[in-house]
């Protein structure tokens, strides 16, 4: 394999996600390239930092209270019109945000394509999900 392949497993060899033959071709082929093997320490080092991050919770209905919060701020100026163009992208985002983050406490991993392996909770993998709703 070309360390280009190798390093596009990487993340996927670190997880156990690899056929046995594929994890077999990247432990032989990470003895023999220096570069290779610095970019899975590298990226080892990134998912125990990120292993060990602190998770936070948000409270109980927060994303209602927020969305009350706008409407009854957008309601009482007399400008809707603009205060609607510049909140409602806000709004949505939020909404979708919050509708998200619900979503992902029983979330697993089924396979591993592109962009699958954000952990669950991370901005990349929220930032891909609300591209893909877009669509």
């Amino acid at each position: 394999m070309k360390c280009r392949n190798i390093r596009e497993n990487l993340s996927a060899y670190i997880d156990e996600e690899l056929y046995p033959d594929q994890s077999e071709n990247v432990t032989q082929h990470l003895l023999h390239c220096p570069e290779c093997s610095s970019a899975l320490e590298v990226l080892q080092k990134v998912d125990t930092v990120l292993n060990n991050a602190p998770l936070y919770s948000v409270p109980a209905k927060f994303s209602e209270k927020l969305m009350h919060e706008i409407d009854i701020t957008s309601s009482s100026t007399e400008n809707l019109n603009i205060i609607n163009l510049i909140f409602a992208p806000i709004k949505k985002f939020i909404l979708n945000f919050f509708t998200l983050i619900e979503s992902l406490k029983s979330f697993k991993t089924a396979t591993l394509d592109e962009f699958s392996d954000f952990p669950p909770c991370s901005m990349g993998y929220i930032y891909f999900n609300l591209i893909d709703q877009r669509k």
